[in-house]
């Protein structure tokens, strides 16, 4: 678990007085230094270096590690049902069951009686805590939404802030997307001269803060006692090693013990840097990065010796990663840290950028190299991992984005574009490179075809075809010559092995033929050649994918309208039920958009396993373009509902796709008054999830402002509510969400949207079925007062005078 951006207070052993701000203020570590110290850059702009287990001695408690990345795959709370808890995980004792995020704990969901269990990292094994009934409650101070703040140490932004005296506040507390693998680290500032927004770094960026306050603002509480130390575990783990002569050495929650197979993982210069501050360096260090070494044996003090290649160096236990033995059908765990698996990844089929998403989370191994590399499946996405990158996580769920997918569109019914023959490429050229006559036991034939292929020679490859023409079908990691040069865009290659009789149709593993290989690697000169020659364009890889998908994805306007011609189905659905069209909308691919929607055998009504027809996805998507194009077609789609009773507008509405809305409204004549299952409008959802804008839009075009749902609730019900329903949509815990500023519902924002409501005749005195007003369903005071003293206000001021004028502090 990285220190660097985890965010903190101070703990037991504090001794620096008020330099933090005082008990609770909040602080992020910038830098570890020694390995038993650490410097911490407080929200009030002051920093100070504090222990972290110098001679025993612990200044810090961690208030949140989910800002480093740490998550609990596979496990959601059940009170707010967070997919995937970030930062600490509390279990109760007596509910086994019950799993809680750090918010949830905090604001004392279930039962405050019982005992619980924190887990600070996935693998750890646990630290029983108090009962919360009996325990100290306390209150966290420092950058949160209503804080007033200037630009800090790292600021960056030149004078986006309107000059170095400026202020801003805290709007949010910005929470990673379903990409991100941190969270909680950056927030929304609205600048008090200008009143434009932007985000900035609180711990993003290993340890980046561009900003310290003014005027401190509330937190979430705490429970001081329950809150773990902040140590180097690596240096704890030392420490218990000299006091006991037990030779191993924790690393989180592995242990390194004599025989273990190891792999460094922290850069050449990082290296050189920590091996220096503690047991020596030698330059031949440098060359052991990306090898496997054994260990042989551990010093008094716990570094550890390590065997690679028949030379031995010392190391400490910090620069060292457990390397374990991996089989096909394993669970494992990606290390969290980017720096450390672009570092492993090298000379192991590389690190790509769309691996970032990935750390840190939990995968199946698919594939295993010879060499050792494992292919490790996330869902529909596979990667080329060195097996030093994988711990194994028995038992955990394996991450898949397409599961954690929903209606709102927050996390949305994201593309799992698939481009698996690129990543198997890596598998081949990371394996083949290391040359032929090491451990690779395949026939030296076929080796030495890909291995012309993979360097463009192919007069070598003629060579080779021509002396053993049974390799033209053979595979290697289950792809044949002829996919691998289409991938490559070898085209005189591609040639040759037809003509030598090369199977066109052949699939590799995955199901992609030569043709979809072409395809994803970008390669459309290729792609036509193979189109031409008669290739069977309606065969569908393992995910039921067709080439037309491929083409959508890749932006391959002329590919499709050439398979279409060919016959390809543009309406053949893939096992999530997305169409081309669906796929070429979540990749905002312009032209394959324009071509399919221009085809009269595209089906615009078709809807994927989340009940999206394409105009649906392009509402969600905020696929402005899209929209066009699909009402140009049928405009006749745009009061089509979903099986909730949504509509396209409804589907902009939510996600505050204020220009898709527009789009539906003026070019489709979409209904502003259509309802879904609950009765709530467009207006209801957006009101109810506070976007100001969109508001305005829909009451500019004659929405409702008194609309009532099933529940007999306004659109300013939904606006002041916390639990209406036009505001819940799988986030029950919208009150919780505030504490930690998720981004919506600012107490601005749902001031703003009630005062627009009622500035165009929304009805303050209007009862739901509960007998309530919209005042009387809100729970937050600072709101309530805000929107009473607009109301007085209101009806103080002659008409002809009146504006819709925002006079509050929040």
């Amino acid at each position: 678990m990285t220190l660097l951006g985890q965010r903190v207070i101070r703990g037991p052993d504090w001794s620096a007085g008020d330099v933090d701000g005082g008990e609770g203020h909040v602080g992020t570590v910038v830098t570890v230094g020694g390995l038993e110290t650490a410097e911490v850059l407080w929200d009030n702009g002051t920093r100070n270096t504090c222990r972290i287990g110098h001679n025993g001695h612990h200044d810090l408690r961690v208030f949140d590690n989910g800002t480093t990345g740490v998550r609990h795959d596979g496990t959601d709370c059940t009170v707010c049902s967070e997919r995937g808890i970030f930062g600490m995980r509390w279990t109760c004792n007596v509910c086994s069951d019950c799993h809680l995020c750090p918010v949830c704990y905090v604001t004392d969901q279930h039962d405050t009686h019982h005992d619980f269990t924190r887990y600070t990292t996935p693998g750890d094994k646990g630290v029983p805590v108090p009962k919360r009934a009996t325990s100290v409650k306390a209150q966290t101070m420092g950058i949160f939404p209503g804080a007033i703040v200037q630009r800090g140490h790292d600021w960056k932004y030149g004078d986006q802030d309107g000059g170095a005296d400026k202020t801003g506040e805290v709007i949010s507390i910005e929470h990673g997307d379903k990409n991100s693998s941190t969270t909680r680290n950056k927030v929304r500032v609205k600048w008090m001269p200008s009143g434009s927004y932007h985000i900035y770094r609180l711990g993003a960026e290993d340890g980046k803060v561009d900003l310290q306050f003014v005027l401190q603002a509330r937190g979430t509480p705490y429970y001081r006692d329950h809150l773990p130390v902040c140590e180097n575990q690596l240096e704890s783990n030392r420490a218990v090693v000299q006091r006991t002569g037990a030779q191993n050495i924790q690393e989180s929650s592995e242990a390194l013990q004599d025989d273990d197979n190891v792999c460094i993982v922290v850069s050449s210069a990082n290296l050189e840097e920590l091996q220096k501050q503690h047991c020596g360096y030698t330059k031949g260090m440098a060359s052991c990065i990306g090898k496997i070494g054994k260990i042989r044996g551990f010093t008094p003090n716990g570094d550890a010796m390590v065997e690679f290649g028949g030379t031995k160096f010392r190391f400490h236990p910090r620069v060292l990663k457990k390397v374990y033995d991996l089989n096909v059908g394993d669970i494992v765990r990606i290390l969290p840290d980017e720096q450390s698996v672009e570092t492993l990844q090298d000379g192991h089929g590389g690190y790509n950028p769309q691996m970032k998403q990935y750390l840190g989370k939990v995968g199946k191994v698919a594939k295993k190299d010879s060499d050792g590399d494992v292919v490790v499946e996330f869902g529909r996405r596979i990667f080329l991992y060195n097996p030093g990158c994988c711990t194994p996580a028995p038992g955990q769920t394996v991450y898949d984005e397409d599961e954690s997918d929903n209606d709102s569109g927050d996390s949305g019914n994201q593309l799992q574009q698939l481009e698996n023959l690129n990543h198997l490429m890596m598998l081949m050229m990371g394996g083949l490179m290391q040359g032929v006559g090491q451990r690779l036991t395949s026939d030296l034939t076929i080796l030495a075809l890909y291995k012309a292929i993979s360097e463009g020679d192919t007069s070598e490859a003629r060579s080779i075809i021509q002396r053993d023409p049974s390799v033209i079908n053979k595979t290697f990691k289950g792809v044949t010559p002829l996919i691998f040069a289409s991938h490559q865009g070898q085209e005189t290659i591609v040639e040759e092995l037809l003509k030598k009789g090369a199977d066109i149709n052949i699939v590799d593993h995955l199901g992609n033929t030569a043709v979809a290989a072409a395809i994803i690697g970008e390669k459309k000169r290729i792609a036509k050649y193979l189109i031409g020659k008669g290739c069977d364009i309606t065969v569908t890889d393992n995910n039921g994918r067709t080439a037309i998908h491929s083409a959508a994805i890749e932006d391959f306007g002329d590919i499709i309208s050439l398979l279409i011609q060919k016959g390809c189905d543009a309406n053949i659905q893939d096992k999530v039920g997305d169409t081309a069209l669906h796929d070429a909308i979540s990749k905002d691919s312009t032209n394959a958009i324009n071509t399919l929607c221009k085809s009269q055998s595209t089906d615009l009504t078709l809807v994927n396993r989340k009940g999206f027809n394409p105009l649906h996805h392009a509402a969600l998507r905020g696929n402005t373009q899209a929209l066009e194009s699909i009402l140009m077609r049928n405009k006749g789609l745009v009061n089509v509902k979903k099986a909730d009773g949504f509509t396209a507008l409804h589907v902009a509405a939510i996600n505050n796709h204020d220009d898709c809305a527009r789009i539906l409204i003026q070019r489709g004549g979409a209904d502003v008054n259509s309802r879904d299952l609950d009765g709530d409008t467009p207006l209801s959802v957006a009101a109810g999830r506070g976007f100001v804008e969109t508001s305005k839009l829909l009451i500019d075009r004659n929405a409702n402002v008194n609309a009532v749902n099933t529940k007999k609730e306004t659109p300013l019900h939904a606006a002041l509510s916390q639990t209406g329903s036009s505001m819940g949509l799988g986030d029950p815990m919208l009150g919780l969400g505030l504490l930690l500023g998720l981004g919506i519902n600012t107490k601005e924002n749902r001031i703003k949207t009630a005062c627009t409501l009622i500035e165009n005749g929304a009805d303050v005195e209007k009862r739901n079925s509960e007998g309530k007003t919209p005042l009387e369903c809100c729970s937050d005071d600072v709101i309530k007062t805000a929107v009473n003293n607009f109301i007085r206000q209101r009806r103080s001021q002659p008409s002809a005078s009146r504006g819709t004028i925002f006079f509050f502090q929040i």
